[in-house]
């Protein structure tokens, strides 16, 4: 799937031309294929941005879990954050 999206990412950027082709010819102007190309490689990307934060907010979410059952074992204690609050 990725190989697919990195060749459809490189149409829409590059547009090629036909040989001998004027920009200002109106034959010219539009290469059949490049709305759909252009379609693949926005669902490509935005799939693929949505799967790294997807991981990043799992990984973050199991970090914020592994620190408060730190602390939980901390208090439990008798240390950790809580302690200052115990000392007058």
């Amino acid at each position: 799937m990725l190989c697919g999206c990195r060749r459809a990412g490189l149409l829409p950027v590059q547009r090629p031309q036909g040989k001998n082709c004027r920009s200002y010819e109106p034959d010219c102007s539009y290469v059949p294929g490049t709305g759909p190309a252009l379609l693949v490689y926005v669902g490509c990307v935005a799939v693929v941005g949505w799967l790294t934060y997807r991981r990043r907010r799992a990984v973050l979410e199991e970090r914020r879990a592994r620190e408060r059952e730190r602390l939980r074992k901390l208090r439990k204690k008798g240390k950790g954050k809580s302690r200052a609050v115990r000392r007058p």
